[in-house]
Formats: C-alpha cells, structure tokens, sequence
C-alpha cells in the first residue's frame, strides 16, 4: 500500500514575555522544520528507577526507537508541580551527563545527530561530536508524568 502521508512543517515558537519599569524585554523566536513525516508523542510516568524515554538506532526504527539522522526535534517537559526529573543524555561510547528538568520545565533538542561532545578535562570544539544514542529519565522521590514530542523526516 502507498503512503497517503505529505510531509509538513513542524512550527515552534518560543516566547518570553515581560515588563521591566514599563518596557517589554520579552521576546519571541520562531523556527521551521521542513518534510516532518513521522511525530511521536506520548505522556509516560517516570519512575524513581531509570528508564529509557528516546533511543537512536537506525537498523531497528519502532516506537520509541529512531533513525538519529532523521531526528529533527526533541522536546521533553516535566508535567509535574513538584518533583523534578532527572535526564541522562548519552552517546553510542557510553558518555552521558545528566540534567535535572525542574517541575513544570522543557529540555529542547534540535536537530541531535552529531551534536554530542563529552571528553574528561578540556573539551576540544567540533571533536569527537557523536549523535544521541539514548535519553533515560529518573524521578527524583515520586513518579513524575513527562511528555515526549519527537518530530523526524
């Protein structure tokens, strides 16, 4: 059977709104992604034991699991009013680090393949630049609702 399917343009806009002694400092951005065909979304409870929300691997695409080349965006955001979660982002040699996505907070990724640099001591700009190969997730004391958005061509 033949796909139907058009790809389309994936909109995000970034908007930051605020007045300081009568003057807007806020600001808004906008970026286009263009041929977006495959979008997955899911709100998923997040345990305190870690598990796997994205994985990249190109031969075994399914569910969860994507072509790092195609990967566009990547948006993550903590649902929740209190706890925090904890990402650890990591590359096909095991590197990773971690970062804590506050309640109510996003973690944005665009467009992730080669974009992974993790060295011990100095980092060398533009070496060693790995794509994704894994983003895992650890609730902090309570289980934690995060909603995935994952666009790709």
């Amino acid at each position: 059977m033949t796909s139907t399917l058009t790809a389309a343009s994936l909109s995000v806009t970034i908007t930051e709104a605020i007045t300081l002694n009568g003057q807007e400092q806020g600001s808004t951005n906008a970026q286009t992604i263009g041929s977006i065909n495959n979008v997955f979304k899911r709100i998923i409870s997040v345990p305190t034991s870690e598990i796997t929300l994205v994985t990249n691997h190109a031969s075994n695409v399914a569910g969860a699991t994507f072509d790092e080349d195609n990967v566009k965006y990547i948006r993550i955001t903590n649902k929740d009013d209190d706890n925090y979660v904890s990402l650890i982002v990591a590359n096909s040699e095991a590197d990773e680090f971690e970062l804590k996505l506050k309640a109510g907070t996003s973690f944005v990724l665009w467009d992730q393949n080669d974009m992974l640099n993790c060295e011990s001591g100095a980092v060398t700009p533009g070496a060693g630049i790995e794509g994704i190969a894994s983003i895992n997730a650890i609730a902090n004391t309570a289980v934690v609702d995060c909603e995935i958005f994952v666009a790709s061509t």
